[in-house]
């Protein structure tokens, strides 16, 4: 079995075993080819894994006995950027599939249910490994919130205004793309990939917290082979392939409006003085 096979294939004690550079080429072998919204809810189906199999119990004791002070303030500080994404793009996304294709939105149902697994994936860290208080979901988020960096805060505050704006018309094109770009290739696919790379190898090479590992793993292959995709597929339906530019403001289908003084000079051109 290759290794890419493997990554496909694993279950959660499997993934326990991959190394993340083989997880990376997983995700980028098919988004050249952009399978569409059917293929990707089928590898949903075969791809799911029950985050409550996880086991932590080997965490704690790395998180109490074996990493420092300054490991460990590290460590929260780049879960709790992720601890709030994951909840910030589950409560999103709805809005975003209302305006998609019937397959569109089967695909974005199972992404939504990513997201919410995702979440309490670090809600039970935060709980049981870093033992931040709360006896609710929402609890432990307000917890972990002082932890968030500003690195977080830009991206995703542009994702929530973007969200607003789609919610006063989930079928504007222009604004699908604008937030499918945000979500799908920016955070998906830059600083949430390279920060799962650094996360993940600290893990490996020292050989601490298996059950973050494991978890966190697991929601990488499933969730960005099918999540970019989406976002590629997405991006090329709201997109015309005529040329149209969906993106801003500008129709290039039709002559643009000239902006005219009264005497019929170009607006640009200022007046006699």
């Amino acid at each position: 079995m290759s290794k890419l096979s493997k990554v496909a294939d694993s279950d959660l004690r499997g993934i326990r075993d991959l190394d993340i550079d083989d997880v990376l080429a997983y995700v980028h072998r098919d988004l050249k080819r952009l399978p569409d919204y059917t293929e990707l809810y089928r590898r949903y189906l075969t791809q799911r894994w029950n985050v409550y199999d996880l086991d932590f119990s080997q965490d704690v004791i790395d998180w109490r006995q074996s990493m420092s002070e300054e490991e460990r303030e590290a460590f929260v500080g780049i879960s709790a950027g992720f601890h709030h994404g994951e909840r910030q793009v589950e409560v999103e996304l709805p809005v975003f599939m209302l305006g998609g294709s019937e397959e569109s939105k089967i695909c974005m149902s199972s992404q939504i249910e990513d997201e919410a697994r995702h979440t309490v994936l670090f809600d039970r860290f935060y709980r049981e490994v870093v033992g931040l208080p709360g006896n609710s979901v929402q609890a432990v988020l307000d917890a972990s919130f002082k932890h968030v960096s500003e690195t977080f805060v830009g991206p995703f505050g542009l994702l929530a205004y973007q969200a607003d704006e789609l919610r006063r018309d989930p079928e504007d094109r222009a604004a699908r793309v604008r937030y499918g770009t945000t979500h799908f290739l920016w955070i998906e696919g830059v600083p949430a990939l390279s920060v799962m790379k650094i996360t993940l190898t600290y893990c490996r090479e020292r050989g601490f917290l298996p059950g973050y590992y494991t978890g966190f793993t697991a929601t990488r292959p499933h969730r960005l082979h099918r999540h970019l995709g989406a976002g590629g597929a997405g991006y090329r339906a709201d997109t015309d392939l005529e040329g149209r530019q969906v993106c801003g403001r500008r129709d290039h289908r039709r002559p643009r409006e000239r902006r005219l003084h009264a005497d019929g000079r170009p607006r640009h051109v200022a007046e006699p003085a």
